[in-house]
């Protein structure tokens, strides 16, 4: 069969979509970075133009720049994998558009991270964004996870937890915003036991309004640390 210029871009084209799905673009400042993936067939492509396939390649860059993180396909995202920041912080400058589909873990502590937490990806047992300022968005939009659920010092999400959320070690310290009383009758109607609820600091008090809730938490064995 013939081909012609325009097959070739085409194909073109869908190599580099399922190569940007492979990707995971990671902006960061100079300085350290310290991220760590322990799923399959991963590659780390610095800046300088270097490579590692460790776990954790951890290393000071001199100056800022775009790290990537390639895997052999766009499956490798997908099983009990852990994606973690370590001690990058506040110089991984990311949007959370951009995260890979992970589905397990995900935890992002003190970074600049921002976007909405819509656009989170879709995990299914742990979720911790702690002290990620710049994200918004509402509470209800983050993934229900069935572990953990931390989002400690997100100033600016507001609204409450997930139906459905099933997580027994959530931690909202620090979040203003958040319609707390909401959030407790959510956990108490998804039905887990003998978990840990903690929100104080910023964190608006519970009301009357989730009494009855709390009350039932703690008939099941949860342990709630909260503003009243």
């Amino acid at each position: 069969m013939k081909t012609t210029k325009r097959h070739h871009r085409t194909i073109r084209a869908a190599m580099g979509q399922i190569k940007a799905l492979r990707t995971f673009n990671i902006p960061v400042t100079a300085g350290l970075f310290d991220f760590s993936w322990n799923g399959p067939n991963r590659l780390w492509i610095f800046p300088d133009g270097s490579t590692s396939t460790a776990e954790r390649p951890t290393r000071t860059l001199d100056e800022a720049g775009t790290v990537k993180l390639i895997v052999g396909n766009q499956q490798d995202w997908q099983g009990n994998y852990l994606l973690k920041d370590n001690g990058t912080n506040a110089r991984y400058v990311g949007y959370l558009s951009d995260l890979p589909p992970i589905t397990y873990y995900l935890q992002l502590t003190y970074c600049g991270i921002t976007g909405n937490i819509a656009d989170l990806p879709r995990l299914t047992t742990f979720v911790e964004m702690s002290y990620c300022s710049g994200i918004t968005g509402c509470l209800a939009d983050a993934p229900a996870t069935s572990y953990y659920f931390s989002f400690i010092g997100c100033s600016n999400v507001s609204g409450a937890a997930p139906a459905g959320l099933k997580a027994t070690q959530i931690s909202l310290t620090d979040c203003p915003n958040i319609d707390i009383d909401q959030t407790i009758i959510n956990i108490d109607t998804a039905g887990s036991s003998n978990g840990t609820l903690t929100a104080t600091g910023t964190t608006p008090a519970a009301t009357a309004a989730s009494a009855t809730a709390r009350a039932n938490l703690i008939a099941k064995g949860w342990t709630l640390t909260i503003n009243t």
